[in-house]
């Protein structure tokens, strides 16, 4: 019997996430032999007689794509067995496997995957990469080829990529107007890049590291955006309707500067029985660390404007998400769409208030550390405040509110 080859979902690979990941499948003589394609879907995406992915899915074209290749990569295998009389399910496995396995970009796409299923914000920026990577291998200004291994990955590798960020994206740059890359975002994708290397050296897929001898551009001083006291009771002051979208951003802000700036995942996961004897108590999601708070009474007003007869103590504080995913993926999900409607309902705030700047809502952490460090609060006390593991970490943080501080000095020099 001839070996037939068709794609399929292997549900018992389903993810945490509720997707399955879809399989090549070898089968002869009733017996069958499978082999990853290295991408998941949910299975309402999947259509399984036509074997492809519905267009409901956002990379419905990308991953067809990649599956079409796949599937015609087997079959030419096939055909070339069979013309030498060696038609066998295994053999064919095996070819593709041994063809595809050290390829970088098919490796990327796997990693790419694993971080969706686990690490969401890993993924987002990876994503971007890999797609970057891909871009950078097709460009006509570097002697490079999409079908290039791993083994291909040395520094020289990473010194062209880095310039390519760099510098430019030769026709397409000029086509889509896409701008360079600073030397502080070029350092940040090859750190996301550098997490897929160190991955393929713990595994041993990769024996030398290539960033060993690799000279990075310099990083750049940022300075990041924080209001005055004067501009934090300007926004106070702006007359919004209670109960609009504007309204509920402002108060998550304000909440946000007088709790030592809390961070918006966590502010949307809070909930009444967060609020233990008129303190704040909660576990931070990006350090795991506890923070503790006493609720004054400005944080006690905003609030008020949320607790009513009808409160029970496990709802959430504030009317934030739409509902509250047990799958820690879609809960992330929601938190990047929800910021990114509050940012956007801010910068209609702040423009209100007659502030110019780009104020996000990450900015109520910026300013709440400047507004403690021109109070002259210890730098120790800062750092619980913020809820940084090591007073280091404060430091970095800080580093750019230093001008700040050399006011200070110099109006007692000379004021």
């Amino acid at each position: 019997m001839s070996v037939t080859i068709n794609l399929t979902q292997l549900k018992r690979k389903k993810t945490k996430t509720g997707e399955i990941p879809i399989y090549i499948r070898f089968t002869e003589n009733g017996k069958s032999w499978y082999k990853s394609t290295g991408i998941s879907v949910l299975p309402k995406y999947w259509l399984k007689k036509d074997q492809a992915i519905r267009k409901s899915h956002p990379r419905y074209k990308k991953l067809n794509h990649e599956l079409q290749r796949i599937t015609n990569e087997a079959e030419n295998k096939l055909l070339d067995l069979r013309a030498n009389d060696k038609e066998n399910a295994k053999l064919v496995k095996d070819a593709i496997t041994k063809k595809r396995g050290n390829k970088l970009l098919n490796m990327m796409t796997h990693y790419e995957d694993e971080l969706k299923n686990e690490r969401y914000w890993e993924w987002k920026h990876f994503k971007v990469v890999n797609k970057q990577i891909e871009d950078f291998l097709n460009s006509s200004d570097y002697d490079y080829s999409s079908d290039i291994t791993i083994k291909d990955v040395d520094t020289k590798f990473l010194e062209d990529f880095q310039h390519y960020l760099m510098h430019g994206i030769g026709n397409k740059m000029k086509k889509t107007g896409e701008k360079n890359n600073s030397p502080n975002t070029v350092r940040r994708k090859l750190r996301y890049f550098r997490g897929f290397i160190n991955e393929l050296i713990k595994s041993e897929k990769l024996q030398k590291d290539p960033y060993l001898n690799l000279n990075k551009p310099k990083e750049q001083p940022v300075s990041k955006t924080r209001l005055t006291i004067d501009q934090i009771q300007a926004i106070e002051n702006v007359q919004l309707k209670k109960g609009s979208n504007l309204w509920h951003a402002r108060n998550y802000f304000l909440y946000s500067f007088y709790n030592a700036g809390i961070r918006f995942g966590d502010l949307c996961q809070l909930k009444w029985n967060n609020i233990v004897d008129d303190r704040l108590e909660y576990q931070m999601s990006k350090t795991g660390g506890r923070k503790s708070i006493k609720q004054l009474p400005v944080m006690q007003e905003i609030l008020n404007h949320y607790r009513n007869d009808n409160t029970e103590i496990d709802d959430l504080i504030f009317p934030i998400l739409d509902n509250f995913p047990n799958d820690p993926i879609e809960l992330l999900k929601q938190i990047s769409s929800k910021n990114f409607i509050v940012n956007r309902d801010l910068k209609k705030v702040t423009k209100k208030a007659g502030i110019d700047s780009n104020v996000s809502f990450h900015v109520a952490r910026h300013s709440f550390s400047q507004y403690a460090l021109k109070n002259n609060m210890p730098l120790y006390e800062i750092s619980k405040a913020l809820g940084h593991s090591s007073i280091k970490i404060t430091e970095r943080y800080i580093n750019s509110f230093d001008e700040d501080l050399l006011d200070k000095s110099m109006d007692k020099l000379f004021g």
